[in-house]
């Protein structure tokens, strides 16, 4: 019965890779967000993303090139704030944001999806969160503030 049950799972691994199905051979790292890995208290209207696509197997060369990609960034409700597309490029940093206005004091999930050239995919999240001064345009309201200090 376990020789039977061996078979039967190497044959459904067998046709699931003969169906085209192939593991990719990259991953998605350094998500970052105006430079930084996880910012907190981010004061920019519209942040600007970036990522870097690494070689699973790092043994064995491998020619990897970005075909595209695609960014989601939701709130903690979950909602779609933008869905850029799929983005037949290149480009893996300095991708300005162009959703919907970020709330102050907000934390945010952002996604990327990539795709090499073998359309191979891969895909990962990471966080942000705005501070207080978004809505001000990053200026901020100093004009009652008071030194901390000895008199």
């Amino acid at each position: 019965m376990l020789k039977k049950i061996s078979m039967l799972g190497i044959s459904m691994s067998l046709t699931f890779f003969s169906m085209g199905y192939a593991a990719p051979n990259f991953s998605i790292d350094n998500l970052q967000v105006n430079n930084i890995e996880q910012p907190l208290g981010l004061d920019e209207e519209t942040p600007f993303f970036g990522w870097q696509m690494k070689a699973s197997n790092l043994s064995k060369p491998v020619d990897l090139q970005q075909e595209s990609y695609q960014i989601i960034v939701k709130d903690d409700a979950e909602n779609v704030l933008w869905d850029s597309g799929r983005i037949f490029s290149g480009a893996s940093q300095n991708i300005t944001y162009a959703g919907d206005n970020l709330a102050p004091e907000s934390r945010y999930t952002w996604t990327v999806r990539v795709w090499d050239q073998n359309g191979n995919l891969s895909e990962s999240s990471s966080t942000f969160e705005t501070g207080l001064n978004i809505d001000r345009l990053g200026t901020g309201d100093w004009s009652n503030a008071k030194w901390i200090g000895s008199n």
